[in-house]
């Protein structure tokens, strides 16, 4: 009798496992899905058009350390989220001091650190770069004094403090005097981003500084002058790598991206001659913020001797992007293999039911108990396709997941079993617009235990550990106007370990059988760190664990009308532990950030349908199919096949 309706567990649950995975598809918490607000500071690598009703009043459409009328790379990248990256302040002719513009980008063109004035402007004249300090002073005084821990605050300054040091050694400044004041620039910036923290900021990227030795304009300066630029560059990122080390910031290496645009700039779409050292804007020596639609502009890697054009600037973006929702993609590896491991955590409800001591027989009308000693072998094959959309930086994915079983129990007494189970599982995961993705391969050994306390009332038990395996990690971004497939690879292992205790109630009523079920679950997901193979956009990993504190409550129902029998369940679930999935990554394993991770569990019911008859011998079948309900963003379904053989 009680078995009718113990299969329907065997089998009722493969869809939850799939769409649970689903929904972890980003570092970012839930709600930082969508970034708040984008804020940056720093120089005319960053400046959106501080200068531009100045310049603009001479020449139209200027106003940009770049490739006019073209963007910057914030403002790229702020239309890849949705967010404005608009200059907060702007230079009016004439005027001394700046005006507010509304703006979220306080970054300005000549800008050094600490000091002023900047580079190429002088005091008392209306090119008088604010430093980034003050810059950082104009941002907390518009936020109150509070940045909101969802907001994106950019970092990226310090070339003009090289440059300035540059022009000294021309004067006369000993290079060893050049180069500390260079080191000491690095920590002035990390005194600002510190400011930044204490005021709230959680999600901060800092570029590095690029090498100033390889652009067109170190290139003019012979090999010594390249080499000591080349020099102050690496001191200041050195020296900003050091003083950055633990405090919780996403630290990028942008010359992996240079260095790679300077190799093969053609196959980025740069196909000018001399795309990498010759600048776009003419006459040579020129700045670019008056320089607007130069020929083939976009064929070029530099604007000018210094400044990237906007097509570079858009790569950069590209690359920033990439690099935020390289954290969620991370964290999937942490959720993903609950798809296949609550699949076979799910099977073990058929044995988990006091059902389970029960001989199945043609019809319910007799119950016979299996004897002490009797063993029964079982089988299953489960399918399941989950997917979910693309939400902010959270990127949607397409996946799908198989797994094998066999397992066995034996009654130790009349109201008594205990088993044994071994399953592997493969899936296979695909993210969105062709971003990347990974295979898992797991193999879980699990012993459990149920026992009736009468007809009605029963308990139960489970543990469960596993092995897992993640490759061909690979995160993929395309960049460049040609569309270059940049790759990211990696593998790495990790583990899996449950404990789960739960109970239920009988209940006949005619031919219909069923009842309530609760259970409460213990699950941890381990993956280990990892450091992906040396390219461009290269991250490494810190370790991954998610825990998960499952109840769920259920009633299912089976009608006897014979040989073949339909039966049903509804369950709802939730997770009671709220704490946050936390992925670590950065470009260097010693200047990382840590974010929250979405949970893959809220609160939602599962529904599955299915048949069971019985073959010769008392063999028994099931078949099913499950999906979910009212869990947003999530579609999938999921099929299984079971057999169970006695002995």
């Amino acid at each position: 009798m009680t078995l009718n309706y113990s299969f329907s567990y065997f089998m009722q649950k493969p869809i939850r496992y799939s769409l649970t995975a689903a929904a972890c598809l980003l570092a970012f918490s839930a709600q930082a899905q969508l970034i708040s607000n984008l804020y940056s500071v720093g120089d005319s690598l960053t400046d959106a058009g501080t200068y531009a009703p100045t310049t603009q009043l001479f020449v139209p459409d200027s106003g940009r350390f770049t490739t006019n009328p073209g963007l910057v790379w914030t403002q790229y990248l702020g239309q890849s989220l949705g967010l404005s990256s608009e200059a907060a302040i702007v230079n009016q002719f004439g005027a001394p001091t700046r005006t507010p513009n509304g703006g979220t980008n306080y970054a300005q063109g000549g800008s050094r650190v600490l000091l002023s004035p900047g580079v190429g402007v002088g005091a008392g004249v209306w090119f008088t770069a604010d430093p980034v300090s003050s810059q950082v002073d104009r941002l907390l005084a518009d936020t109150g004094g509070r940045i909101d821990g969802k907001a994106l605050v950019t970092v990226w300054a310090g070339a003009n403090d090289v440059l300035t040091q540059y022009g000294a050694v021309g004067l006369g400044l000993p290079v060893p005097s050049a180069l500390g004041n260079v080191g000491t620039s690095a920590g002035d910036l990390n005194a600002q981003i510190m400011r930044l923290q204490a005021a709230g900021a959680k999600l901060i990227l800092v570029n590095t500084l690029p090498d100033l030795g390889v652009t067109p304009f170190g290139l003019s300066q012979g090999p010594a002058g390249a080499g000591l630029l080349t020099a102050m560059s690496d001191t200041f990122n050195q020296q900003l790598l050091q003083a950055t080390a633990g405090r919780n910031v996403l630290v990028f290496d942008t010359n992996r991206v240079l260095n790679d645009l300077r190799a093969r700039p053609a196959a980025y779409g740069f196909t000018a001659l001399n795309a990498a050292t010759q600048p776009a804007c003419l006459p040579s020596g020129s700045s670019s913020l008056l320089c607007v639609n130069p020929p083939e502009a976009d064929t070029y890697v530099f604007a000018d001797g210094v400044h990237p054009t906007s097509a570079t600037h858009k790569v950069f973006a590209q690359v920033t992007l990439a690099s935020m929702r390289a954290a969620g993609q991370n964290s999937t590896l942490a959720v993903a293999p609950l798809v296949a491991i609550r699949q076979h955590a799910q099977t073990l409800e058929g044995r988990l039911t006091s059902g389970a001591l029960v001989v199945e027989q043609p019809d319910d009308s007799k119950i016979v108990l299996r004897p002490k000693g009797h063993l029964e072998m079982y089988t299953a094959l489960e399918s399941g396709r989950f997917g979910a959309s693309t939400l902010g930086v959270r990127m949607g994915n397409e996946a799908k997941t198989t797994v094998v079983l066999v397992g066995g129990d034996i009654t130790l007494a009349p109201n008594a079993l205990a088993g044994l189970v071994l399953s592997h599982a493969e899936g296979d995961l695909s993210f969105s617009e062709n971003t990347g993705g990974f295979k898992t391969r797991q193999t879980t050994v699990g012993t459990y235990a149920t026992v009736a306390l009468s007809p009605e009332w029963y308990l139960n038990a489970a543990l469960a550990y596993g092995d897992l395996d993640f490759d061909n990690i690979h995160r993929d971004v395309r960049l460049g106007s040609t569309q270059l497939l940049v790759s990211s690879t990696g593998q790495t292992t990790g583990s899996y370990a449950s404990a789960r205790v739960g109970g239920g109630y009988i209940l006949k009523a005619g031919r219909f059988f069923g009842g309530p079920t609760l259970s409460l679950t213990e699950e941890r997901v381990k993956v280990k760190a990892y450091t992906e193979a040396p390219g461009p956009l290269a991250f490494s990993f810190g370790d991954t664990t998610y825990r998960s504190r499952r109840v769920s409550l259920g009633f299912n129902g089976t009608y006897d009308v014979g040989r073949i029998k339909p039966f049903a369940r509804v369950s709802l679930e939730k997770d009671l532990n709220h704490d946050p999935l936390r992925v670590t990554m950065g470009s260097y394993a010693s200047n990382a950030i840590t974010v929250d991770g979405d949970r893959p569990d809220g609160l939602f019911a599962l529904a599955t349908l299915g048949v069971k008859g019985l073959l010769g011998g008392g063999m028994q079948w099931s078949l099913l199919y499950s999906t979910t309900v009212s869990q947003n963003d999530i579609r999938g379904w999921s099929v299984g096949a079971a057999l169970q053989v006695p002995f």
